[in-house]
């Protein structure tokens, strides 16, 4: 149910008057929610970014996936899972999206940084 949505239960009140109920859906830090499309933000390592490979990922209820990152992938990219989202009063269960992110890794080997280099220009001063 979205936030702000009513449900009417007809005769349940003495002498058959309705009960109406409206929901507050209170923000996660971990998820957003868009109607019953689930976001959250995942960090992948730049190596996964660059290379491609598979994270692990952990849905609303518990559930582990394993989720495909393609090579070359930008951060900030959105990954969709369809049907792991939330399910809606009437429709299709919704998808989830994973938003990537990164951090650039410490301690980078001297060696690994001068291939870098190699191919890509020089480091500035």
């Amino acid at each position: 149910i979205n936030d702000g949505e009513t449900v009417q239960y007809p005769n349940l009140m003495p002498g058959g008057g309705d009960i109406i109920i409206t929901f507050r859906v209170h923000p996660d830090n971990n998820w957003q929610r868009q109607g019953n499309i689930l976001l959250r933000d995942e960090l992948v390592s730049v190596w996964n970014l660059i290379l491609g490979g598979e994270i692990e990922v952990t849905t609303i209820t518990g559930e582990r996936l394993r989720v495909t990152v393609p090579p070359n992938c930008q951060p900030n990219s959105t990954l969709r899972v369809k049907g792991k989202g939330l399910p809606g009063r009437v429709g299709p269960v919704g998808d989830l999206l994973i938003r990537v992110t990164t951090t650039i890794p410490e301690g980078i080997d001297e060696d690994l940084r001068e291939l870098i280099e190699k191919k890509y220009g020089k480091r500035p001063k």
